[in-house]
Parts: C-alpha cells; structure tokens; sequence
C-alpha cells in the first residue's frame, strides 16, 4: 500500500480543504495526510516551523495574500518548501507567474482530481511541474538573447523529423525530464523501477537526438510537434499524458 502523501493546506475555508483533500486522495487511490491553515500569518509561522510539511497547497484567494507577489515572499522566507498554488482560474499566463514567484506548480481549484494527484506526488518526489502553455509563456518572455536561442533551436527543428516515434510510455517520461525530475522521481511516479526508467530515457535520446536531459526537455516543445516519416503529426497535446491529463 502507497504511504500518505502528506501535505498542508492554505484556504480561507477549512471544508474546501477536506473536501479537496478527499477527492484528490479518492482519485488517487491513496491516503492523503493534510493539515489546514486558515490565515496568513498561520501560513507564515507554519513555514518559519522546524517540521516543515514536504508539500504546502497555497490558495491565492487566501485572505491577505496578495498572488504572486505573496507567493513570491513565502518562497523567499523558506525558499526550500514545496509550494503548490491553486487558483480560480488557471491559464499559461497565471500558472507562469506562480512559477517565476517560487510555486513548483500550479493547479485549479476545480480541475481534474487525478491530475492533482499526479502533480502532487511529483512535486512531493522533489521536482516541478508545468504545462506547455505556461512554458511557451515563459519562453515568450526571457530576455532577448535567450529568446534568439529559443528562435534557433525551434528553426533547426523545423528542418528535422523524429527517426522513430516515440511509445506512449516514452511520451510520458519526456514530459517528465521536461519539468526537471529525476529517473528515480519519474520512476515513482510511474511505479516502475529506475532502471528500467534509464532504458525508456536512452532510447528518447536516440530516437530524437539529443545529448542529454537538457537538450531532450528544448526538443520536446519543438521537435516532437512536427511529424516522423510516415507518420501523423504528433499534436501539442503529447505533453497531456495519461498519467497526468496535463493541460497543454
């Protein structure tokens, strides 16, 4: 049986907090241990605390807040927490200001339980996730040298094509490596063995030529959305696996 996944919740209403906690651990099949906070300064001690929770939901609505500007002062008071917003309404744009305010993902306060549930448990394993809207909005905003090299890398893509397609499971462990996890947090996630993770991550590099983890998480927003000989353009939408239905 999976352990608890263990978290803290920020709102201004407790019983959304049970309730959330509920469907989301529901849809996951696995307990969920949550403590609520219902203010600020609650919030704030919470996190000034020696035991700090591995994940900490932050509803921007909470009273005295302030998102992204309040985000991006909890990042900066414990900089090591796990911070996950949830938010009303959520597109590339607000889930990139959470993001560059400190917030290792972002989710809707209604949106699809399972998916917070996968998105949970990746940022619980230590890394973050975003969606594609979220990284085009954040790509369309770097400085412009950067932005050169975005203009470059997505011109030379152009000019290429997969030597192979990529498998559904190959699919999903990209998306992965794209948010920065590792092969152990992937393979949790997944529930299949590291190593067996390391074999999926190989054949990725090969199949679209990439060095490293670097260069695989640039190709997946340019490469993979023209198609391979022989085969139907893959759709922007490869970044919504099916084990996290991300919105891209």
């Amino acid at each position: 049986m999976s352990k608890p996944l263990k978290l803290a919740i920020a709102v201004n209403d407790p019983t959304f907090a049970q309730s959330y906690m509920r469907r989301v651990g529901a849809a996951l099949g696995r307990r969920i241990e949550g403590e609520t906070v219902v203010s600020l300064p609650a919030l704030r001690a919470r996190l000034r605390s020696a035991n700090l929770p591995p994940l900490v939901l932050v509803d921007c609505a909470l009273h005295g807040l302030g998102a992204p500007e309040g985000l991006a002062a909890l990042h900066h008071d414990r900089p090591e927490a796990r911070l996950v917003a949830l938010v009303e309404t959520l597109d590339g744009v607000v889930e990139a200001e959470s993001a560059r305010a400190g917030a290792r993902a972002t989710l809707d306060r209604a949106g699809c339980p399972r998916h917070a549930g996968r998105v949970l448990e990746i940022v619980s394993a230590g890394s973050s996730y975003m969606s594609a809207d979220a990284l085009m909005t954040i790509g369309d905003s770097v400085d412009q040298a950067s932005h050169a090299l975005v203009r470059k890398a997505r011109v030379q893509a152009e000019a290429q094509t997969i030597s192979e397609p990529l498998t559904e499971r190959e699919a999903t462990i990209l998306a992965h490596i794209r948010t920065g996890a590792t092969n152990r947090a992937i393979g949790d996630v997944l529930g299949v063995d590291e190593n067996r993770v390391k074999i999926h991550v190989r054949a990725i590099f090969r199949k679209i030529g990439a060095k490293n983890r670097t260069e695989a998480a640039l190709k997946a927003t340019t490469l993979l959305l023209l198609p391979a000989p022989g085969a139907a353009a893959v759709p922007a939408s490869i970044v919504a696996t099916p084990e996290l239905r991300a919105i891209a």
